[in-house]
């Protein structure tokens, strides 16, 4: 029979593990390195798979086996360990993955990642810019570059990057939040006040962003009066953003928050049954919601709404 692609055998997502898979593997004749890597990207579930790769890569280094494969196998054992917390096992995968595919560029991002975790931010960002070079138009791989480069302490490189991300995008908010957050981030608390006053202004590049996008603003404008302790601008900017769209609920739990704070109990419940409407299973805004019941003695409903 005929190697099947790995994405046609989507019917096996309900299985969790490789040895429940791998008889079925050898009767479709699918290799194994695509068989973990299915296993790791589509099951999420990666118990059993670490010692059968630790095997096969044992194999295949006595074998005639290409580099890319030999690659993208390792690829899948640093992301087994990442999904095990084992960070430093996993660098040592992706590293043997880039070494052996210097294109391969998931590895690249994976390992970035992981260097991150592990606090070795130069070599992060050499991950991310070699990963650019592969991919120069992915915006996540620069916020993400911009972002480490300002917890390096190299503030400048990163808001300047933000700003190109801007200035190429004026539509999505998140580098224009990201801007105004560096500069908190580095003690520029008016500087960032006036990013998020100038991104909601209507004018100039402003005037292009979508309704959405705005909503975000205002809502880390909100956070930002938060962290700052000035509860009022942050409810006036939480119910901005939610009279521009009510389905940002994490706008509407941090307005129930502050409210709560103010002592405005019957405002903040009315925000947390909001958000226990929309997700039931949120555990903190139902609580939340008891609470601020709770405090304006309507002891009933609160036992109601730990009973829901």
């Amino acid at each position: 029979s005929s190697n099947p692609p790995v994405e046609g055998m989507a019917d096996l997502k309900s299985l969790t593990a490789f040895r429940v898979l791998q008889p079925l593997a050898r009767d479709l004749e699918v290799p194994t390195d695509q068989l973990l890597n299915f296993a790791v990207t589509h099951l999420g579930d990666v118990r059993g798979t670490r010692e059968p790769l630790e095997r096969v890569l044992e194999e295949w280094s006595e074998q005639e086996i290409e580099p890319e494969r030999i690659a993208r196998l390792h690829y899948a054992g640093g992301a087994i360990l990442v999904r095990q917390g084992e960070d430093a096992g996993a660098i040592e995968h992706f590293r043997a993955a880039t070494r052996l595919d210097p294109d391969l560029l998931d590895a690249h991002v994976k390992l970035g990642n992981a260097l991150a975790r592990s606090g070795r931010l130069p070599k992060a960002v050499a991950e991310f810019t070699r990963a650019l070079e592969l991919n120069p138009g992915d915006r996540e791989l620069r916020l993400k570059r911009a972002t480490i480069l300002l917890n390096q302490g190299r503030g400048g490189d990163a808001i300047a990057e933000l700003r190109r991300l801007v200035r190429e995008q004026p539509e999505d908010p998140t580098a224009r939040i990201r801007v105004a957050e560096a500069l908190e981030a580095l003690g520029e608390l008016e500087g960032a006040e006036r990013e998020y006053r100038a991104a909601l202004s209507g004018s100039g590049e402003a005037a292009r962003l979508p309704v959405p996008a705005q909503a975000r603003i205002h809502r880390a404008f909100g956070s930002f009066h938060q962290r700052r302790r000035r509860f009022e601008e942050a409810v006036e900017q939480y119910r901005r953003a939610l009279e521009l769209d009510r389905n940002l609920i994490g706008a509407r739990r941090d307005l129930a928050a502050v409210l709560g704070h103010l002592g405005r109990f019957s405002e903040a419940a009315s925000e947390y049954a909001q958000v226990t409407a929309a997700f039931p299973d949120d555990v903190p805004a139902r609580w939340g919601e008891a609470l601020a019941l709770i405090l304006e003695r309507r002891f009933e409903e609160a036992v109601r709404t730990l009973d829901q």
